[in-house]
């Protein structure tokens, strides 16, 4: 039950009254006091007081403010902190941060209360860590196929990205995700402001939505798990002297699995934490954790769905995305946004090819290939080699004559041709133009943005052990990266809290 829930009003009066005599004490350097109060002070919480209370029951013991318990966790990671118990430990003794978070002094939460609340955003509220949840331990994969830029060459199930976007046009939503109340209130937080104070760049259109003005990137970064790979037994094999047994185990992390890491050139057990930004601005409009294993394009389908359930009133006119979501579905899925996406290609088409009058491809024996048929799942011409395909009766005299041996395979040579109405080759903007490499070019904020949350802010040093807080650690950060470009702005820097310090 909730006694009340502080507004941002309010919360700015407790800071004026309060915060004279916690910066007397010096219990941060200037410098820092500065940027800690600062970005407290910008950070509205109103827009989710409604969500929050639905989270509580009308009945039974009083709870915390949840607004004050979600600005403690946001002000822990703008401190420096990755342990929520060192940070309830500093809180006790610090003043600044104690008021900074909203709480009265000497009225400080312990830690049972954090972990209590971080329950409460988690809608799924299975303990994985018992019996009844246990699973069989898989061993990293031993044959996977790469693609010349070192990343996974396709998923583990042919044809699921086909399938997930096909779902996702006819309208189906991933309405069972555990960690959509943290999706809205990231959106809430610090998305929506960041485009309505001009830092992620937008225009205006005709309907009153907002018009992205850069590109949006999508990719995903690999995050270790501290929990045990190999698990813990529960079964007797061991006692009976069997020690490689495949039973059921218990897993501290039980979504972490092995997954493939591109950028290091090795196999990681944890999860993948996939993200959306902006050139302009390298701040997250999206994240999404999901188990190592699972390929980007899935990843991709599934972000790109989302955000713009999440989004309504804003549009994005142009995606880039790397070499793993080449695939003409994902090309239908972005159209249907009203997206042109600009995607880099696995395979680089063979341009050496030559054709006749008709179009038709010309083996190296200077032979017309035969028609292999239309692959409608790839929109492309199939074409085979003139001697091995079609029947021997119909058989030129010059097919017959044929010695050379393009392929050692028994079906022969094969040819692809694609028409312009392939959207994967025949993009909206030429790929051979300036236009489309400046626009793929800015997709490398994706890069910066995983090294501001592995690197800046540490991600894997929270050292945490299940998805559900992997989850909100990652929001958490992203909210911070937000906060940190709102103190940089000119704009938002000259308020108020300036002048507390400057009088202090």
């Amino acid at each position: 039950m909730l006694k009340s829930i502080r507004c941002h009003s309010d919360y700015q009066d407790f800071l004026q009254r309060s915060l004279p005599a916690c910066l007397k004490e010096k219990f941060v350097a200037p410098k820092k006091a500065k940027r800690l109060v600062t970005a407290m002070w910008l950070l509205n919480y109103d827009a989710i007081i409604p969500s929050m209370q639905s989270l509580f029951p009308s009945n039974g013991r009083p709870a915390r403010d949840p607004v004050s318990m979600l600005r403690s966790l946001v002000l822990m990671h703008l401190a420096g902190f990755h342990s929520i118990t060192k940070w309830v430990e500093c809180i006790q003794f610090n003043d600044l941060f104690l008021n900074l978070s909203g709480f009265e002094l000497n009225d400080s939460p312990g830690v049972g209360s954090f972990y209590d609340f971080i329950n409460r955003l988690w809608s799924d509220k299975t303990d994985y860590f018992n019996d009844d949840h246990l699973r069989v331990f898989n061993s990293r994969p031993r044959k996977v196929k790469f693609d010349a830029s070192g990343k996974m060459s396709s998923t583990r199930k042919p044809g699921v990205v086909n399938r997930l976007v096909a779902k996702s046009i006819a309208g189906r939503r991933f309405s069972r995700d555990p960690a959509r109340f943290l999706k809205s209130f990231f959106a809430e937080l610090a998305v929506k402001p960041s485009i309505k104070n001009g830092i992620i760049k937008s225009v205006e259109d005709s309907f009153g939505n907002a018009v992205l003005s850069s590109p949006v990137g999508g990719d995903g970064t690999a995050v270790k798990s501290f929990s045990n790979r190999y698990g813990i037994k529960v079964c007797n094999c061991v006692e009976n002297r069997i020690y490689n047994c495949k039973c059921p185990r218990r897993f501290s992390d039980y979504h972490a699995n092995s997954g493939w890491d591109s950028h290091n050139k090795l196999f990681f057990f944890g999860h993948t934490f996939y993200f959306l930004t902006t050139p302009d601005s390298d701040l997250p409009l999206y994240l999404n954790v999901a188990q190592a294993s699972r390929h980007d394009s899935v990843q991709g389908v599934v972000a790109l769905t989302e955000f713009n359930d999440l989004h309504h009133n804003i549009s994005t006119p142009r995606t880039c995305w790397d070499s793993a979501h080449d695939s003409l579905s994902f090309y239908a899925l972005n159209t249907n946004f009203g997206s042109e996406p600009f995607i880099d290609l696995k395979r680089k088409p063979k341009e050496n090819t030559k054709l006749d009058c008709y179009g038709r491809p010309i083996c190296d024996a200077g032979l017309v290939m035969v028609n292999g048929g239309w692959c409608p799942d790839r929109l492309r011409h199939k074409w085979r080699c003139p001697k091995t395909a079609g029947n021997a009766k119909l058989k030129t005299s010059a097919c017959l004559a044929c010695t050379k041996n393009c392929s050692a395979s028994i079906y022969g040579r094969t040819i692809y041709t694609y028409p312009e109405r392939n959207t994967r080759l025949f993009t909206k903007t030429p790929r051979s133009s300036k236009a489309w490499k400046t626009t793929y070019n800015s997709r490398s904020s994706c890069e910066r943005l995983n090294k501001k949350v592995l690197v800046d802010y540490q991600l894997e040093h929270c050292r945490v052990r299940s998805q559900k807080h992997w989850y909100v650690r990652g929001f958490l950060i992203s909210i911070c990266l937000h906060l940190d470009v709102w103190v940089k702005n000119s704009v938002c820097s000259v308020i108020r809290p300036l002048n507390l310090l400057s009088a202090a």
